[in-house]
């Protein structure tokens, strides 16, 4: 055999043998996401529901009540969170940290995990072939939208697996009359309401036109039992918070956009079609007829569930879900919506196979743009609230998230790279003073030299006593912190790093912070600036001036932390687990190959 056709057949191989292991390939995708984790929250619903879980984990359910007035979501993620950011807070030593927001973060994770085995339990209950449903579900797990969603603290993932379980559930009924099953699918309908408004609405008609189509009428009252309780779940969480069962939170916001240009770009915007973030719903629309034949209830549910969302969320006032990644308010059905293409899959043909091929390498594109998206990017900014211009942003090709990433990462190379590495502070930064007279100091970043947020949990200053030199918080020589942005930065003169000071905004330039001391002073050192352990949580250039008493200001030398770069343990973790599938699979091909015979 010829090293290409050695080379060749080994590629097939590995990838026979990722398709057929759906489990371990998502797992592994699941690995590389918790390694580009970032601990940036970008948007107000992410933060209202994580300050939410946070107090819950402090103070238990009575922060319920306390924290109606920050969180007018409703409160199911927060609560489940709670326990892993309480396990957070005890590694974090009482502080709202890195521990904390990994663990409750991680929720998110385990929900898009859990997605592909239940994909495959799907996939398998209408009698797909096992190797013909693990290639679906190997597909569904790369091209899977919600993934951008584990590094976030927003309500999608875990709705669609809620979602996609009441399905499941239903479907096993349907299929094999098992009760339980059943119940338990209903449960997860029941709590819907409890983690999103839109989608339960759409799940409960699907599940009632499969039933319907099945000719399984008993089982709406189970539909209408669920909702009953899925409404009295959610009626008693706004009177716990707000007082008042008809007080929501959500005040003027409502329906009414109009539903066609919803529909426009939910379908075909650039910014936001589900068939361009979501490209396995081609193959399931193509596969919605072999679905009809396999299962007419799951045909009908899966058509139900998709149409009544996108119909609902077009009439939405914010139907592109926001800052964010995709078709995010439609996510939650997208699980459901893809079954079509097990269907398709289970009777191989070769242009299904090409067209499976050519919709995997363009989710992996999809993927890796979802890999690296943070809200810090300048993607959407550029528009200033002008709904004129954010409609380039959904409807415009060359103003698409799709087609500004690429250019934003060459324009902007290090984004690309922090999103593959962990970037890692040594040392605090430092402004040499040389014990000259200082009353006022001053410390700018240089240019666009920083890297996200500028914090800094402690100021310290080292002060020449004699022949020996001693480091004290800057805040016992009565200094007081002074920001470009207003706010006081006391937090960071405290000699406590679980407190800080912060920027609070991205790459503005001319951002400064100023020490200010009680009187003149000629026996301070250099002042050290200790930053959060955070990644890319500091500035890598900055400048500094001092003053007197004078109006004259000089420059005196300075120094940023110095930051390396840092691969994450998981990715090697990943790299492994892909070499190992490698090698299982060479091994397998050559086990398979016939043994010459012996003469």
């Amino acid at each position: 055999m010829s090293p290409g056709a050695r080379a060749k057949s080994a590629l097939y191989a590995a990838g026979h043998a990722l398709a057929s292991r759906p489990v371990l390939l998502t797992l592994g995708f699941g690995a590389l996401y918790l390694a580009t984790f970032d601990s940036e929250m970008g948007s107000p619903d992410e933060n209202h529901r994580y300050n939410l879980g946070v107090n819950l984990a402090r103070d238990g359910l009575k922060a319920l009540k306390r924290s109606g007035f920050a969180s007018k979501y409703p409160p199911l993620q927060s609560l489940l969170a709670a326990p892993l950011m309480k396990l957070g807070l005890w590694l974090d030593n009482g502080a709202d940290g890195l521990w904390t927001h990994r663990l409750g973060l991680s929720l998110s994770l385990m929900a898009c995990v859990a997605l592909v085995p239940l994909f495959w339990y799907v996939a398998r209950l209408l009698d797909v072939p096992a190797r013909r449903a693990a290639v679906a579900t190997a597909l569904f797990g790369i091209t899977n939208p919600i993934w951008p969603y584990s590094k976030r603290f927003f309500s999608e993932p875990l709705t669609a697996l809620l979602a996609f379980g009441s399905f499941a559930g239903a479907l096993a009924y349907v299929r094999g009359g098992r009760r339980l099953p059943l119940v338990l699918g209903l449960a997860c309908l029941a709590v819907l309401p409890v983690n999103n408004m839109i989608v339960p609405v759409a799940m409960g008609l699907a599940l009632g036109v499969m039933f319907l189509v099945e000719g399984r009428r008993r089982a709406i009252w189970g539909i209408a039992v669920a909702t009953v309780v899925g409404a009295g779940l959610v009626a008693g969480s706004f009177w716990l918070r707000f007082g008042k069962l008809t007080n929501t939170g959500y005040n003027n916001e409502g329906f009414w956009f109009k539903v066609l240009d919803g529909l426009h770009g939910l379908l075909l915007g650039w910014g936001r079609s589900v068939f361009l973030f979501a490209p396995l719903l081609i193959l399931s629309v193509l596969g919605s007829r072999a679905l009809w034949r396999r299962s007419r209830g799951a045909a009908a549910a899966m058509l139900t569930a998709l149409g009544a969302t996108l119909l609902i969320v077009a009439n939405w006032w914010c139907w592109w879900g926001g800052i964010c990644w995709g078709p995010r308010l439609v996510l939650p059905v997208l699980p459901l919506a893809s079954v079509g293409a097990a269907a398709l899959l289970a009777e191989p043909r070769r242009w299904k196979t090409g067209l499976a091929l050519g919709i995997a390498l363009f989710g992996l594109y999809v993927q890796a743009m979802g890999f690296s998206f943070k809200h810090d990017f300048d993607i959407y900014f550029w528009m200033n609230g002008d709904y004129q211009e954010e409609r380039k942003a959904w409807f415009e090709l060359d103003h698409s998230a799709l087609c500004r990433m690429p250019r934003h990462f060459r324009e902007h190379p290090w984004d690309l790279s922090s999103s593959l590495l962990t970037l890692v502070q040594t040392g605090p930064s430092i402004v040499e003073l040389g014990q000259r007279p200082v009353r006022r100091v001053e410390i700018v970043h240089r240019g666009d030299a920083l890297i996200y947020n500028w914090s800094i949990a402690d100021v310290f200053a080292v002060v020449r006593e004699g022949e020996l030199t001693r480091r004290i918080p800057a805040g016992q020589l009565g200094a007081r912190l002074l920001a470009f942005n207003g706010p006081s930065g006391s937090a960071a003169l405290d000699g406590d790093p679980a407190t800080r000071w912060s920027t609070g905004r991205k790459r503005l330039d001319g951002m400064w912070v100023r020490l200010e001391l009680e009187r003149v002073r000629d026996d301070l050192v250099r002042l050290e600036l200790e930053h959060m352990p955070y990644d890319r949580d500091f500035p890598n250039g900055l400048s500094a001036r001092v003053q007197a008493d004078g109006p004259d200001w000089k420059d005196v030398p300075a120094r940023a932390a110095t930051p390396r770069l840092q691969w994450s343990p998981l990715l090697y973790a990943f790299a492994g687990l892909g070499l190992v599938l490698a090698l299982l699979s060479l091994r397998r091909e050559r086990e398979a190959q016939p043994s010459a015979q012996v003469p």
